[in-house]
């Protein structure tokens, strides 16, 4: 190979592995962290000392079967200390309720909104009580959900990757369809919320593989509860003429046809932002 026909060699592959991340590696679970990380990772959120199946986790499972509420022992690990939560940012509490470890309870009901409300107790957790009476919620959480990216991270392997960053998004989106969270929104952050969430959804669509149906559904949801929430009324109506949409609407279940009542989601949702 001649000279100049090595340097325009080199010039191709560093602009090849500039954009695909080199031979055999998915731009997916190999983005570079100082990209994917910045404005995310927050100071003063809360780290969990323990995880599902740690021991301290076991052990207070085990305690708590003679109890009332067989998951109660271990919620209690759950909590943030109060004295703690006091002096965080909000952008801290949004994230120490995102990360925390009781979230994966959810998956132990089909209905997204069972397992929100009655396995995880969303309204139990301190932190999402402490979130619910800041008065920059509303701003707080739009900032965190526009900085969060969908292909964001560094994984030791595709599965890894896939299990983290599908339960990611559908743990927090569900955290977002709350009705007291939406509620503190005034119009135009209701607005503001739903086109981000949006342009995310539209970023999740191009890895169907990651985010095989929860991500989609999740943010279904948080669209739907933001126009509800708005009362806005051709999308109220819609619902109840709609006997599938109302089912996904008020229980969080995926029906059949749902590609098309998430369509439908959609389309009213464009018709909210341009109201």
């Amino acid at each position: 190979m001649l000279k100049n026909d090595k340097y325009k060699f080199g010039v191709v592959m560093l602009i090849f592995f500039a954009f695909t991340g080199g031979f055999g590696c998915s731009k997916m679970y190999k983005e570079k962290q100082g990209r994917c990380d910045v404005g995310l990772e927050i100071a003063d959120k809360y780290v969990y000392t323990f995880k599902p199946g740690d021991s301290a986790w076991v052990a207070a499972g085990l305690w708590s079967m003679g109890s009332f509420d067989p998951l109660d022992s271990i919620f209690k690990l759950c909590q943030v200390p109060a004295a703690t939560l006091a002096t965080m940012s909000t952008l801290g509490v949004i994230q120490s309720i995102e990360e925390n470890p009781f979230l994966g309870t959810m998956r132990l009901r089909e209905s997204y909104f069972q397992g929100r409300d009655e396995v995880v107790g969303i309204r139990r957790l301190n932190a999402n009580e402490e979130l619910l009476k800041r008065t920059d919620a509303a701003k707080e959480l739009i900032t965190y959900y526009r900085g969060k990216n969908p292909v964001c991270g560094y994984y030791k392997n595709e599965t890894e990757a896939k299990r983290h960053l599908q339960f990611n998004w559908y743990y927090f989106d569900m955290i977002c369809t709350q009705p007291d969270l939406l509620n503190k929104m005034d119009r135009n952050e209701k607005k503001e919320f739903a086109r981000v969430v949006k342009e995310k959804r539209d970023i999740l669509i191009n890895y169907p593989d990651f985010y095989e149906g929860h991500a989609f559904f999740t943010t279904a949801l948080i669209l739907s509860q933001i126009m509800l929430a708005d009362n806005f009324t051709p999308y109220i109506t819609e619902v109840q003429n709609n006997q599938n949409l109302r089912w996904f609407v008020n229980y969080g279940v995926k029906f059949s046809g749902y590609e098309d009542y998430l369509a439908t989601i959609l389309s009213y949702t464009n018709s909210f932002l341009n109201s």
